[in-house]
């Protein structure tokens, strides 16, 4: 661990997702002291609920982050390498799709495992403190002060420097727009996502190719599958809300399999809890924010 530097104040975080755990490892590495507060538990011991695409695909880039905090090597690990996209028709004949030349491909990888390996990296090597089943309930941005809700008490930090890594529904963004008055939108797009899962064939093997990005494009919805390391593909379904073809319009298991049969019919063959997963499963918003804050004034004091 390198030497903290003396005379510093903390830098806290907001959000122990994927953004926040990298980010306190870039500042520890500096020889900042670092904590984050998140507001759910520790996924490392908790259950995390299912449906909620828990797959990611990485690239060049995000590996390069990586490589500078020295996890590329052991995050590889747990990738599957997909050279391209496999498009798959209506008539169920498929068509591969290089994304480049022979070496060159993106990375299928868990978001959870992924978060759990910056976790322990943060934790372990760099002494970030990381705060469980603390959420950020209301921030004082002129006096530098947030208040904070935990299982066991509410409490308040004065921050020298805080800064909001907690997602699109973001409480440090809230606070800095309250505060600056400044321009915002959040545009809920018609579109949701439901995800599904394709699990391994009968004798434990994957029921596709792996090393490629499964796409069923149809006008303006689509299918898409990622592989994972059990064998298993997480799918996730991309449909417009309301319509004629769309999530409203599929309300019981008859409606799905029809639906199913007609637009993805080799992929209903290899999802057996199609509607217990479709109807049980939470329906994703997919939102598009623009503001043109990103910051209050000088936060640091």
């Amino acid at each position: 661990m390198r030497q903290k530097l003396t005379g510093h104040k903390p830098i806290q975080l907001i959000g122990a997702g994927l953004v926040g755990s990298l980010l306190s490892i870039y500042f520890a590495r500096l020889g900042f002291d670092v904590e984050i507060f998140e507001r759910r538990g520790d996924m490392r011991t908790n259950r995390i609920a299912g449906g909620r695409s828990i797959n990611l695909a990485i690239s060049t880039r995000g590996l390069s982050a990586l490589d500078v905090v020295g996890l590329k090597e052991e995050v590889l690990k747990i990738c599957i390498p997909m050279g391209g996209r496999n498009v798959h028709g209506l008539n169920g004949q498929t068509q591969f799709q290089a994304y480049g030349r022979e070496a060159e491909c993106i990375y299928s990888v868990s978001r959870s495992e992924l978060n759990k390996i910056l976790m322990t990296h943060a934790e372990e090597k760099w002494g970030v403190r990381i705060h469980f089943n603390h959420r950020l309930t209301r921030l004082d941005l002129k006096e530098g002060r947030a208040h904070l809700s935990a299982p066991e008490k509410n409490f308040d930090i004065l921050s020298h420097l805080l800064i909001g890594t907690d997602g699109s529904a973001s409480a440090v963004r809230e606070a800095i727009l309250d505060e600056s008055k400044a321009q915002y939108s959040a545009e809920t797009l018609s579109y949701s996502y439901k995800e599904l899962v394709i699990p391994p064939s009968a004798n434990g093997d994957f029921q596709m190719p792996a090393n490629a990005l499964h796409i069923w494009p149809r006008k303006n919805f689509m299918l898409i599958a990622l592989p994972n390391l059990d064998k298993s593909f997480t799918a996730t379904l991309f449909l417009s809300e309301k319509g004629e073809l769309s999530f409203d319009s599929l309300k019981t298991p008859n409606q799905l399999n029809t639906f199913f049969k007609e637009f993805f019919n080799d992929a209903f063959e290899m999802l057996p809890n199609l509607a217990q997963e479709f109807f049980e499963n939470p329906t994703g918003q997919m939102v598009t924010i623009k503001s043109e804050a990103w910051a209050f004034e000088n936060f640091a004091k």
